[in-house]
């Protein structure tokens, strides 16, 4: 059997593929990609037993439809050599080998059955389905992905959870200490009563992400209270979901504060980056001494004799000093796509709320932060 493929679209879906593969695997066999054959392109999948992600290639030429899987790790590292030509890939039954000419060479590997590769056996029932834009998925998941935990007494909140209300599609993140809610308007179905959600691990969302990037349209989102699948044309990703319910993260989300500032969002970003350094390794405490017209940012390590601070213009009519995690502020200043950055807060004591001033309202987009204690 020969299949003949170009190695520049190949090497695109491999290294897509590639992520869902972990460096151990309980199965050998899930070190593979799955290489089938149909018609005029070949679906390549991987899996790591939790996800499957299939991919579809077009191919150039091939004399029959085929089934064979091969080593993620060398076949990768093959192609990702050869310039954009191409290949044609030889199975040989008798040697259980597949060899690949580029035309100036070749390399021989080992394949394996592809009746050993586990396939994903997702039940559908009681599924729930909605059709959306795939750029609004990505969208999601790139607002909220930064605020995922790594809890392993609290599995749910390692990971993105989606609510589907009649005005609007949500997604939220936690990890305890920092919290980030998006909400897409646009996204709308009929009001039956009932909310359908559902938390898709940080693996999955991680590898939605890479493949949204890359393909354009309407996507299909099925899934009940076990399972996961996004599909259009192209791919399919199927994945099972953390069986646990999700925290109310509405109710964290203080609704009225009595102080509110506005800043421009890179002068206060700057600031951060450059005090952050002379903050304490462990703690990495930085404090906000808001008061009329400016705020300023500080930071020090006494055990090392460092401090620095620097002073940024605020809108603000208020005095308080407050205490943040440094890098948590800059990674939700970071997620913020506008010029100006408005800060909600109450007491030294309470979460501060920050979103942006004018590209998107407090109710599409914010971020929660906890405050740390100032010594």
């Amino acid at each position: 059997m020969e299949l003949k493929l170009k190695s520049k679209e190949l090497l695109q879906k491999i290294k897509v593929a590639s992520r869902v593969i972990n460096s151990k695997n309980a199965l050998p066999i899930l070190g593979n990609f799955l290489f089938e054959t149909k018609g005029d392109i070949v679906l390549i999948t991987a899996s790591d037993s939790e996800q499957w992600l299939s991919l579809k290639c077009p191919i150039v030429s091939c004399d029959g439809d085929t089934r064979f899987c091969v080593s993620a790790s060398d076949f990768l590292k093959a192609v990702d050599n050869l310039n954009d030509v191409v290949i044609t890939l030889s199975l040989d039954e008798q040697s259980h080998t597949i060899k690949c000419d580029y035309g100036n060479g070749n390399f021989t590997m080992p394949y394996e059955d592809a009746n050993e590769f586990p396939m994903a056996n997702m039940d559908s029932t009681d599924a729930k389905e909605f059709i959306i834009d795939g750029k609004k998925v990505l969208k999601a998941i790139e607002k909220t992905g930064f605020a995922t935990a790594n809890d392993e007494l609290r599995p749910v909140m390692n990971g993105i959870h989606f609510d589907f209300f009649a005005d609007g599609m949500v997604c939220a993140t936690s990890d305890g200490h920092k919290l980030a809610r998006y909400k897409d308007k646009e996204v709308t179905r009929e009001d039956d009563g009932t909310v359908p959600n559902f938390t898709m691990p940080k693996k999955p969302s991680n590898i939605l992400m890479s493949v949204l990037s890359t393909f354009e349209g309407d996507v299909k989102v099925s899934f009940n209270d076990k399972a996961l699948c996004v599909s259009n044309a192209d791919f399919r990703l199927s994945a099972r979901l953390l069986d646990f319910r999700y925290p109310n993260y509405d109710a964290v989300i203080p609704k009225d504060s009595p102080i509110t500032i506005t800043a421009d969002k890179n002068s206060l970003l700057n600031a951060l980056k450059r005090v952050l350094p002379m903050a304490n390794d462990s703690s990495y405490l930085v404090e906000l001494d808001f008061t009329q017209g400016q705020v300023v940012v500080s930071a020090n390590d006494i055990d090392f004799s460092k401090a620095a601070s620097e002073t940024v213009t605020c809108d603000c009519d208020a005095e308080i000093k407050i205490g943040f995690k440094g890098s948590t502020l800059v990674e939700i200043l970071r997620n913020i796509n506008d010029d100006n950055v408005v800060i909600e807060l109450s007491d030294p004591r309470r979460a501060g709320v920050f979103f942006g001033a004018f590209e998107l309202t407090r109710d599409e987009y914010l971020s929660l932060c906890m405050p740390m204690l100032i010594q």
